[in-house]
């Protein structure tokens, strides 16, 4: 594997810790009864929630169109 600059994020963190009440009390979530296929489940149907309300479908369109032609993506 190969890791490119181009990528990477200075910001990104190695470990992430955090308080799950409000995954508790919104979602419901217990992460001794949800597995992780039902985790990514929820996360991906989150994510789909988000791009279909604020049309963010065109922006990743656009960006990818520019990655493209900057040769970042094949």
């Amino acid at each position: 594997m190969a890791v490119s600059e181009d990528f990477y994020r200075p910001t990104d963190v190695v470990n992430l810790w955090g308080d799950p009440t409000k995954a508790r009390a919104e979602l419901g979530w217990n992460p001794q009864k949800t597995t992780f296929e039902q985790l990514v489940k929820l996360m991906v149907e989150n994510d789909m929630r988000k791009v279909a309300a604020d049309d963010a479908a065109s922006r990743v369109h656009t960006n990818l169109a520019e990655y493209l032609e900057k040769g970042l993506v094949k």
